[in-house]
């Protein structure tokens, strides 16, 4: 019983591998090809950012959660038997579609300006400084006590 953990996560580490080390696959069968190593290199290096920019979507689109709930449930679904019964690569294939989904809903948070996204909040809190800015440092608002200097630099 105290190993299950470890296996557990090793299931885990499996799934989430870039590439199935499997023999009958055509990139693996003629290797010497031109578009097997393309398509080895594309598996090998852009899978990780596919992952990042998934698990980045998720979290930043969780707000959202009622329009994403199918595909939250698909992905917890998949992760959950690959976890249970073995963990393979070949088995992400039915949610990498919404992988890059998420991926595209964390480019999304990035670039838009709807209500909560990044830009948003950037905009807004450069507007909540300028007017800080531009505000007197009096909490109330009335105009700063002037001093000697001050009125004679007005008057002038």
């Amino acid at each position: 019983m105290h190993v299950i953990p470890y296996l557990l996560s090793l299931h885990l580490e499996k799934m989430w591998t870039p590439a199935t080390p499997e023999a009958d696959l055509p990139m693996n069968q003629f290797p010497d090809r031109i578009s097997s190593k393309i398509v080895a290199d594309i598996v090998e290096y852009l899978s990780i950012p596919v992952f990042v920019l998934a698990a980045l979507g998720l979290l930043l689109t969780w707000r959202r959660w009622r329009d994403l709930l199918f595909i939250y449930l698909m992905l917890g679904l998949t992760i959950g038997q690959c976890l249970y019964f073995y963990g393979s690569s070949r088995f992400r294939a039915p949610i990498e579609p919404m992988l890059v989904l998420l991926g595209v809903g964390a480019v999304w948070w990035f670039t838009e300006k709807e209500p909560w996204t990044s830009r948003w909040m950037f905009d807004r809190r450069r507007k909540r400084d300028d007017t800080a800015k531009e505000e007197p440092e009096n909490a109330k608002g009335t105009s700063l006590p002037v001093t000697g200097d001050e009125h004679v630099m007005k008057k002038a």
